[in-house]
């Protein structure tokens, strides 16, 4: 190779990593200024009790506003929504996401910017993961454009695929179930199971509930414990109790507990809930309907 081939080979490189900078800063702008949207679109739906819960739930301190006055001097302020929701835009989407998640009177509006929110934080993590450093150039001129993504990197965050799970159950299944009716706790873990089989075709869900198995109703991926709570008495959440514990000794690296709240323990699942999470285990409490059956009673009458 000539000098002058050498320059204009040397050229070509820096022009291609100066492109590829280039797209880089391009893409990080535009990833967020959809951020920013999202954040907007959702704190639009939180009343000014929500966004000052929001920052008591995480410990911020709240807004403080000043202005100067006629004579120069700072004065304070009583804030103003204006002011909370500024402050409550400069913490994660994620928290956001998760706090607007709990509220189970969210507004329709509220729940598909959830799962708008979903899916960017899925595409940033799948963008994230699957960088690689720039090559040498090469005879074949590989199109890094074209290539496939490394799908196996995502299992090497921890926790990801639980995650994955957690996030789904929480914001779509919850909307799936809306207007369904369950009568026993089987029909709910059936009804799961076949959800997440239909989301997750690429992983391993067991219905393990009657298979009297030490691995909880739903079993995934080999490794995580999925237990499932029909919350029409305390006799199957005080059960929980003693099923969280011998989890947690089993070091399962992840368990969560998925209550179906359908409106006859009200006032007590939040306890249950601390409970369960003291020992390790995620808590989704599911908005639902539901009416037991119960069997009927035979009366026999004999004659003397």
């Amino acid at each position: 190779m000539g000098l002058w081939d050498k320059v204009k080979e040397t050229g070509k490189t820096i022009g291609q990593k100066a492109g590829q900078g280039a797209k880089a800063i391009s893409d990080e702008i535009a990833r967020r200024q959809e951020e920013g949207r999202l954040k907007d679109k959702l704190l639009s739906n939180f009343s000014i009790e929500d966004l000052k819960g929001f920052c008591k739930f995480y410990g911020y301190s709240k807004p403080d506003p000043t202005y100067e006055d006629e004579n120069g001097r700072t004065r304070h302020r009583k804030p103003d929504r204006e002011d909370w929701v500024d402050l409550c835009k400069e913490k994660s989407i994620d928290k956001l996401r998760k706090y607007a998640a709990k509220n189970r009177q969210l507004s329709q509006d509220a729940r598909e910017t959830l799962i708008e929110i979903d899916r960017f934080q899925e595409g940033t993590v799948k963008s994230d993961t699957t960088y690689t450093e720039p090559k040498a150039m090469t005879e074949d001129k590989t199109d890094v454009n074209n290539s496939k993504p490394n799908t196996s990197d995502l299992a090497a965050i921890p926790d990801f695929e639980f995650s994955q799970l957690l996030s789904y159950i929480e914001i779509k299944y919850q909307k799936i179930i809306n207007d369904a009716t369950f009568s026993d706790e089987d029909g709910f873990t059936d009804n799961l199971v076949s959800s997440l089989r239909s989301a997750f075709p690429e992983m391993q869900i067991e219905n393990t509930r009657r298979l009297h198995r030490d691995t909880g109703d739903i079993f995934v991926n080999g490794k995580y414990v999925f237990e499932l709570k029909y919350a029409d008495n305390e006799g199957t959440l005080n059960k929980g109790l003693q099923e969280a514990i011998r989890y947690k000794e089993k070091n399962y690296p992840g368990v969560a507990f998925i209550i179906l709240d359908i409106g006859e323990m009200q006032g007590r699942l939040t306890q249950y809930k601390r409970w369960y999470e003291g020992n390790n285990a995620k808590v989704i409490i599911l908005a639902g309907k539901g009416e037991r059956k119960r069997p009927k009673k035979t009366y026999i009458f004999r004659e003397k």
